[in-house]
């Protein structure tokens, strides 16, 4: 008993433990939440503390009260996230107060999403210029659009296109071209990223190809994409001497040539195409690894990943792949003259209106006119 009140004695008179007097400023581009956690003499756990947020720049100061033999671990990270920032700090020998000012650096590589949606952009526009929307089954793209003819509202002042009829080749009576006729080509784009859950799911939506991977990702982590697209350019429709496309147009019965003009009368913007150029992406490979989540006891270095949903390490808690193959990404219109016959006497007619390509430059029907096209239509 003699021997407690000793030490209580003691540490009254000469104080056990030191005043830490902690001025911090926030030197990383994000908010960090700042906290302490206690150790004494042996480096056993005393306490935690958490002490104060930090803007970018900002500067603040807390006191607190350590062991005078034992030492603070000084902890900052953006809130609800594993830290970013990791210092231990001896007291030991040092004098009371203790002052100790310290600049909040970040451990670690922050992650720029705007580079790696970037990276991502410019990857697929490798494949080619206005690759269009979500990709279509090259298969039944081949029964139902390749060599379609369609009335459609062109893309103009930045407002979408729209298809509003749709006459398939199979009704329109031309070549339907067979899977094994559709051109093979040697060629590939390989690329990778790191970005955030959150930015790899908001690009799906915008670069079609990509998001037709369809993966599922966690907003709140981090991940290492690869993808690798082969087989991929722009084709020629095939044609049939015998059922050359205005041909089997002034074939049509007169009842469906009517509706096409009676279209293009009410919709005077409106042109009439016929789709004979597509765009044909054969294989597609995406390889996603989510990365694991650093946490108080994991060392922190250099090669740490920094986001605002935490800190993530080079290991990969989770990996997997997703594919798909044989589509097409967009396809193209030749424009026509829009005074096609109306009789059943289609070479005569074709004599009569003159009706050719208009000799404009081919026109894309625009991705968010692919995603409108109707199904094929209940003809009288």
């Amino acid at each position: 008993m003699k021997i407690i009140l000793y030490l209580v004695v003691v540490c009254l008179l000469s104080s056990c433990t030191t005043t830490v007097k902690l001025t911090a400023k926030n030197s990383t581009n994000i908010p960090v939440d700042v906290s302490a956690e206690l150790a004494d003499k042996n480096g056993t756990k005393d306490g935690e503390l958490n002490l104060f947020s930090l803007d970018k720049d900002e500067t603040k100061t807390a006191s607190f009260d350590v062991d005078k033999k034992g030492s603070f671990t000084l902890f900052a990270g953006p809130t609800g996230a594993s830290p970013i920032f990791k210092k231990i700090i001896p007291v030991k020998g040092q004098s009371n107060p203790y002052l100790v000012s310290q600049t909040i650096t970040r451990i670690g590589n922050l992650l720029d999403d705007r580079q790696s949606l970037k990276t991502i952009s410019d990857s697929f526009k490798n494949l080619g210029d206005n690759i269009g929307g979500s990709p279509r089954d090259l298969q039944s793209a081949l029964q139902t659009v390749i060599g379609a003819m369609v009335v459609a509202i062109p893309e103009s002042d930045g407002k979408p296109g729209k298809i509003i009829h749709t006459i398939t080749p199979i009704e329109l009576g031309v070549k339907v071209v067979q899977l094994e006729e559709v051109p093979k080509y040697d060629n590939q784009e390989m690329e990778s990223v790191v970005i955030t859950g959150s930015a790899a799911m908001d690009a799906k939506t915008s670069i079609g190809p990509y998001g037709a991977f369809g993966a599922s990702l966690k907003r709140d982590s981090a991940y290492t994409l690869a993808w690798t697209l082969k087989g991929f350019g722009q084709v020629d429709k095939i044609e049939s001497a015998d059922r050359q496309p205005l041909i089997q147009l002034g074939k049509l019965s007169p009842e469906v040539r009517r509706n096409l003009y009676g279209l293009l009368k009410d919709n005077p913007t409106a042109k009439l195409y016929y789709i004979n150029h597509y765009y044909v992406l054969r294989q597609a490979l995406l390889k996603i690894k989510e990365h694991k989540r650093s946490d108080a006891s994991t060392s922190l270095d250099a090669s740490n990943i920094v986001t605002a949903s935490g800190v993530f390490t080079q290991e990969f808690a989770t990996e997997q792949e997703k594919s798909y193959s044989d589509v097409i990404l967009n396809f193209y219109g030749q424009p026509l003259a829009s005074n096609f016959p109306l009789t059943d006497d289609a070479e005569d007619n074709l004599n009569k209106v003159r009706l050719k390509p208009t000799g404009e430059k081919q026109e894309m029907i625009p991705p968010e006119a692919i995603e409108k096209l109707s199904s094929p239509p209940n003809l009288p």
